[in-house]
């Protein structure tokens, strides 16, 4: 590119004389001495930076073909002979020092202006560095938001993942942020369901990783079985019932199967059970618990369809205990169908599956008259669990007949 000067135009021709001089003298000596002299020459100028680039950009071949018609009255005139008015004179000014006052004045302005462009690198450099820095969400968060008790919501979440993936290494950036001391993550208790902790969950529900998903679905959940447990408000409702059903699509099923669990309890919609009952034969022995699980909890949704697989999972050695408990429990949904089993659960030697089976005929009341006699038997129980128990399903079932019995001690 061509060098020019602005700001004292009246340089630039001198500043282009000495480019063309400097290609002359290659001729008589060689290119690297002439360069050698000229930078020898003006090495105390700041000026030098800028002729140097000019040396270079107006070093073409024309320059050497016009030499030897140039002036020769001063080893430094570049004029042509015709036009040189001090041929053969020592008076040539063509490259006469420079005006003191303009060197000065040209060198300070270059100073400022070389200045300006390391102080706009600078400058964007450090743009560069705080846009790569707010490419993670730690640094971002930490200034801006979004945080809860002041912790951002990114730490939050990571914390959330490490329970969900059972204590697994967190990533190593958290690791580090601890090691210095910038991260305390003990304050963090993911173990409480809190309001503020919801919009977290809603975006970890479409997590990549399905036992993530899992867990936040089992954080959300909310079943009826006790009256006393945490429930979302109504607005928060409206926020998960949107997320919740876009799950029943989810590709793992234990998903889809929370998915469905949620939305009988908040719903009552009970096209819900044939999530469970569609998955009672799956392959996978933990997705099979599960839907036998959950079908004992969507039993009332549709007791027709629900009284068979229930029934014979009461009885099902091959199944955990867990799932044979749920199974009892659930008999209460039938009503009479259910007394039969019922009263078998009652006789069955498990101290679990009684009390299972206790549970269910004081929720069915008086319905369940019948078993009075079968109960009333168990109150000589060597078990004072079950003895309490007993009395306490014949007050359930009939009143007047049964008084409520004292508070069992500890």
């Amino acid at each position: 590119m061509k060098f020019k000067i602005s700001k004292f135009p009246p340089l630039e021709e001198q500043l282009r004389a000495l480019a063309r001089r400097a290609a002359a003298l290659g001729i008589s000596q060689s290119f690297s001495e002439a360069i050698k002299r000229i930078n020898k020459r003006l090495q105390h100028d700041p000026l030098g930076w800028a002729i140097r680039i000019s040396i270079s950009d107006s070093l073409a071949p024309s320059c050497f073909m016009e030499s030897r018609n140039r002036c020769s009255c001063d080893s430094q005139c570049m004029r042509p002979r015709a036009s040189c008015a001090f041929s053969a004179s020592s008076r040539c000014p063509t490259l006469r020092s420079l005006d003191p006052e303009l060197e000065r004045a040209a060198a300070m302005s270059l100073r400022r202006f070389l200045s300006r462009r390391w102080l706009f690198g600078l400058l964007a450099g450090a743009v560069v560095l705080f846009g790569l820095a707010m490419l993670h969400p730690y640094p971002r968060q930490s200034l801006f938001g979004p945080k809860i008790d002041g912790v951002p919501w990114c730490v939050w979440e990571n914390e959330i993942r490490v329970s969900a993936l059972q204590g697994r290494a967190r990533p190593w950036f958290y690791m580090m942020l601890e090691k210095i001391g910038l991260l305390d993550t003990s304050s963090i208790k993911t173990s409480e369901i809190r309001p503020q902790l919801l919009p977290i969950y809603l975006h970890l529900t479409e997590d990549s990783d399905p036992e993530v998903r899992r867990y936040v679905l089992s954080r959300l959940e909310r079943r009826n079985l006790r009256e006393e447990l945490w429930r979302w408000s109504p607005d928060d409702e409206k926020m998960i019932l949107p997320i919740i059903r876009q799950r029943l699509d989810d590709d793992d099923p234990i998903c889809r199967l929370l998915a469905a669990e949620y939305l009988w309890n908040a719903t009552n919609d009970r096209a819900m059970i044939k999530v469970p009952l569609g998955l009672l034969g799956h392959p996978d022995p933990l997705v099979h618990r599960a839907a036998c699980i959950i079908l004992c909890y969507l039993a009332p949704a549709d007791p027709e369809a629900a009284f068979s697989p229930v029934t014979a999972l009461c009885w099902d050695n091959a199944m955990k205990k867990d799932v044979r408990l749920t199974a009892v429990q659930s008999l209460r949904h039938f009503g009479n169908a259910g007394i039969p089993t019922i009263r078998k659960a009652l006789k069955d030697p498990d101290r679990d599956i009684s009390l299972a089976a206790l549970y269910a005929s004081a929720e069915i009341g008086s319905g369940a008259k019948e078993l009075v006699p079968t109960i009333f038997v168990m109150q000589e129980n060597g078990d004072r669990i079950i003895r309490y128990r007993a009395a306490i399903t014949l007050n359930k079932i009939d009143a007047k007949k049964f008084p409520e019995p004292p508070r069992l001690d500890p």
